[in-house]
C-alpha cells in the first residue's frame, strides 16, 4: 500500500524536506508500484511540476486553495455536513475506524483530513483500505472534478486515487459513474454536490473483513 503513503505526501503542506521524499520516491513507483501508465503520467507530471517551483509560491497556493476555499477543504466532511452536529458523530466513528488498528493521530488534525485518511489507509490490507478508499470516493472524485475545472496541478493526484479505485474488479464504482457524472467538467459544483454527497455519513460501518 506503499502508493497511499507516497500520495499522502502530495497533500502536505509543502516544504523542501516533503519535496525531496516525493521526488525520491519516483522511481519507486514507476517500478514497484501497480499503478495504471496513465496514472503514473499524471503522477510524475505532478512531480516534476512540484519540484521545480518556488517553495513559497507553493505554500501560498496551498493555503489559498486548502486553508481559505472550503469547496476544496482536504477534510472529508466539510464536504458532507459542513458545520452541522452530525460532522462531530461521524468525526467518531471515522476514529474507532482507525483505533481498530491501533493507529493514534500524532497531529493537531482531524480524522477526516485527507494525507492522514491516506496514511492510515496505507497501513492496512489492501482488501480493507480498497473497502474505505470507496467509501470516500465520492468526495475524492468531486475534488478532482472542481481541480479539473480550476486548472489546479492537484489534479493530478486526486486523478491517481480515482483510477486506482476504478481499477479493482470488486469496485463500487462503475464506468458509468466516472464517464457520465463526476468527470463532466460543465457541471457547476453545486449541481456536483446536490447530486453526490452524501446525506448520511460513510465510514460508518466497522466491519471491514
Amino acid at each position: 500500500n506503499i502508493i497511499f503513503k507516497i500520495l499522502s505526501f502530495c497533500f502536505l503542506y509543502p516544504k523542501k524536506n516533503v519535496n525531496s521524499l516525493i521526488k525520491s520516491v519516483l522511481n519507486r513507483i514507476k517500478y514497484n508500484v501497480d499503478i495504471s501508465s496513465v496514472s503514473f503520467y499524471f503522477f510524475s507530471a505532478f512531480i516534476y511540476f512540484f519540484i521545480y517551483r518556488n517553495i513559497f509560491l507553493l505554500q501560498e497556493y496551498y493555503v489559498n486553495k486548502f486553508d481559505k476555499e472550503k469547496s476544496f477543504s482536504l477534510h472529508f466532511f466539510e464536504h458532507v455536513y459542513g458545520s452541522s452536529n452530525q460532522r462531530g458523530k461521524a468525526m467518531v466513528d471515522l476514529q474507532n475506524i482507525y483505533s481498530l488498528n491501533n493507529y493514534k493521530i500524532k497531529t493537531n488534525e482531524l480524522p477526516d483530513y485527507i494525507p492522514l485518511f491516506l496514511e492510515y489507509i496505507s497501513l492496512i490490507s489492501y482488501k480493507n483500505s480498497m473497502f474505505l478508499l470507496n467509501e470516500a470516493i465520492k468526495i475524492i472524485s468531486i475534488l478532482k472534478n472542481r481541480s479539473k475545472i480550476k486548472g489546479s496541478y492537484y489534479y493530478n493526484i486526486f486523478y491517481v486515487l480515482c483510477d486506482i479505485v476504478k481499477s479493482q474488479p470488486y469496485s463500487v464504482i462503475n464506468d458509468l459513474y466516472f464517464n457520465n457524472n463526476l468527470c463532466n467538467i460543465e457541471k457547476g459544483n453545486n449541481e456536483i454536490d446536490k447530486e453526490w454527497v452524501e446525506k448520511t455519513a460513510f465510514f460508518y460501518n466497522n466491519s471491514l473483513d
